[in-house]
């Protein structure tokens, strides 16, 4: 636990137990209050541009993808629940235009996608299809006529605005998590909403776009205002994604407090506040349901300074990537595969879900948001690691390059594969969550890469790339063969010499033969701490001159991960990588095979628990591994099988496991 985390949690303790008590900011300007809470600021996306890699194909795949997204197929049911003619069919599935779905939940996606597709690479095609989503949304708004945005139906096509407003009558009728008054969590779908129009102001820079997002949320302040706090806090029990989030963002952009005033309106208080506590209550509950929230916790308290936020937020995400993660960063198994393992039980996990339906994509996403928020408020390495690893292992994973399409989960098990929900340049498909967030993640790839304060520069990850620090006059070029080779050279461009600190991170998973040069002369090194799971910074103090260079090898090892409570079930790593099992091309969902192959288990018959005894590197064949040793199935205990790794993101289209079993030489695999 880190300093900052038990100092806030006694600060927590020492005020009572209602920790739900606001803290007033000390200074009326919001941004001037951030600038003294915020340790490190991440390069924002419009100064930060991949050149190449793996991240750089995925989104340049996402950005094709984009492309050949109509937005009036995602506005079309808007339009018609204001009383507009569509001008395109609208979308079906989850986003479908009669029934109870998530209707609307994929124009707020996708505004929010083209406008960080636009900061990402400057490419004004994206801008133009967000320009034209804002003026849209401008018309459907003011056809509602009271602020509202929404196109929501019951099941028995009962408008979903109707539905809501019952709600300042004390209507507040609930099922299960999804349900609210008949919808499926409408405060979730217009979170969705009130981020694409924020994600459009801020990173376009279209002023109509906070005005909408102004309306939207006074109509939802009015509809609330009747309630009293044990009827919000009935309403809570239904999912509401990030709208504290939403709202304290709004807050920081108009320094209105009203927003920040509603903002904690979404608080959930039997959630935040054990965690402010330090009580690990996450196992078994929705993860995409959980995760949004302790986002705006972290954002309200770099805004308004509450210790309760952080507590609870840095706790959360402590106790989800330390007890309920597997090795990919993923986090969610049980039920349908949306929710959290309990904790440091990742083999239960495993064995007993449906191991297909294992890591649910949008979970990743929002812990991706919530790391980099935290990593801004206490520059910590462990907070980079998992920037790495989930990057690396599941966004890119989820993402096929050949073909822009999304997988709504990731699995981690024995014998399965993803499965990819949308088709065709008009995401001809069910419209899920995880198309929602897949749309918008690719994006966003390069933001936390570099982080800077006043001094001080960090490189939390390698990745080909260059950007500017115009906060410290310094321009970055980065040159890396990484994740599969191991060297980077960084170059420095600087108008005029500049004395700072570049914090370079030494990852864990590199061996002794980590080294640095700057201009060709090699440098010392502190010691590495045997058996750290965590990385360091290695810290150049000097004043930096145009032309310097930082020159980097970064070995990287085999190693496994056991599950805590089955050490003989792994993963393999190599490096930052997690290496997937190669079973060939994936069977369809539902065949005779893929059932077959379900109830299949890979062993692994080993002499050692070093996986650089068993596992040879394939020549010519970067990243790719064969196993040396004897290999067995479930299926066919007594036949030894051949084995072959690879990088879990390059397994796409493909049958897989992650997590094998070892076992000792000799005898079956029943055994």
């Amino acid at each position: 636990m880190s300093r900052l985390l038990a100092v806030l949690q006694v600060l927590v303790a020492a005020s009572g137990a209602d920790v739900s008590a606001q803290l007033e900011a000390t200074d009326p300007q919001v941004r001037a209050h951030e600038a003294r809470l915020v340790r490190a600021r991440a390069l924002p996306l419009s100064a930060v541009r991949l050149t190449g890699g793996p991240l750089k194909a995925a989104q340049d795949a996402n950005a094709a993808f984009l492309l050949g997204l109509d937005p009036d197929r995602a506005l079309a049911a808007l339009r018609v629940a204001a009383g507009l003619e569509p001008k395109a069919k609208p979308l079906g599935g989850w986003d479908g235009a009669t029934g109870r779905q998530l209707t609307g939940h994929i124009a707020g996606h996708s505004l929010s996608a083209f406008s960080t597709l636009y900061a990402a690479t400057g490419d004004a095609r994206f801008k133009d299809k967000g320009t034209y989503m804002v003026g849209e949304l401008v018309a459907v708004q003011a056809a509602q006529g009271d602020g509202y945005l929404g196109a929501q139906q019951t099941r028995e096509g009962v408008i979903g605005k109707e539905r809501l407003k019952l709600l300042s009558a004390g209507v507040i009728e609930s099922q299960h998590r999804e349900d609210l008054n008949g919808l499926w969590a409408p405060w979730y779908v217009e979170h969705k909403l009130l981020a694409g129009l924020r994600d459009a102001y801020r990173l376009t820079g279209d002023a109509r776009a906070l005005q909408v997002a102004r309306q939207l949320a006074a109509w939802i302040e009015q509809t609330l205002a009747p309630l009293s706090d044990a009827q919000i806090q009935k309403m809570l029990a239904s999912e509401f994604g990030g709208m504290n989030e939403a709202l304290a963002d709004l807050y920081a952009d108009t320094g209105e407090r009203r927003w920040l005033d509603l903002s904690y309106r979404f608080e959930e208080r039997i959630f935040a506040e054990p965690l402010a506590r330090g009580e690990d209550i996450v196992g078994g509950l929705h993860g995409n349901t959980s995760i949004p929230k302790m986002t705006g916790s972290a954002d309200r308290y770099a805004y308004a300074g509450r210790a309760a936020d952080l507590a609870a937020s840095t706790f959360f995400w402590r106790t989800v990537v330390e007890h309920h993660s597997f090795a990919t960063g993923g986090n969610s198994a049980y039920y349908n595969g949306e929710h959290f393992p309990q904790a440091d039980q990742l083999a239960a996990a495993i064995e007993n879900a449906p191991s297909a339906f294992i890591n649910e994509s949008c979970n990743v996403y929002n812990m991706l948001r919530l790391t980099r928020r935290l990593f801004g408020l206490e520059p910590r390495a462990e907070y980079a690691d998992y920037l790495e690893r989930a990057l690396f292992n599941h966004a890119l994973a989820q993402l096929d390059p050949a073909t822009g399409t999304f997988a709504y989960h990731v699995p981690v098990g024995q014998r399965v594969r993803h499965d990819y929900q949308s088709r065709g340049g008009e995401l001809n498909s069910v419209y899920s969550c995880c198309v929602g967030t897949g749309l918008e993640n690719a994006g966003a790839f390069g933001l936390g890469l570099y982080y800077e304060s006043a001094d001080r520069l960090w490189v939390n990850y390698y990745a080909p790339s260059t950007a500017e620090a115009n906060g410290l006059g310094v321009r970055l070029t980065m040159a890396t063969s990484l994740p599969e080779g191991d060297t980077a050279r960084l170059t420095l461009s600087l108008e005029r010499p500049k004395r700072f600190t570049l914090a370079l991170r030494r990852p864990f998973w590199t061996t002794d033969g980590f080294t640095f040069r700057v201009n060709g002369r090699a440098e010392p090194l502190p010691a590495a701490e045997t058996g750290s799971t965590t990385s360091t910074y290695v810290e150049l103090t000097r004043t930096w001159r145009d032309g310097d260079v930082v020159e980097v090898v970064l070995p990287k090892q085999l190693r496994i991960e056991a599950t805590p409570d089955k050490p003989e079930l792994v993963a393999l790593l190599w490096g930052p990588l997690v290496l997937g099992e190669n079973l060939g091309p994936a069977s369809a969902r539902g065949t005779t095979a893929e059932a077959a192959a379900s109830t299949n288990r890979s062993v692994l018959q080993v002499g050692t628990r070093t996986p650089g005894d068993w596992l040879a590197p394939v020549a010519g064949r970067p990243g790719e591994f064969a196993f040396t040793g004897s290999g067995r199935t479930t299926a066919l205990p007594e036949a030894v099988a051949e084995a072959n790794f690879l990088p879990l993101y390059r397994l796409h289209n493909r049958t897989y496991s992650v997590y094998v079993y070892l076992a000792p030489p000799g005898g079956g695999a029943k055994q």
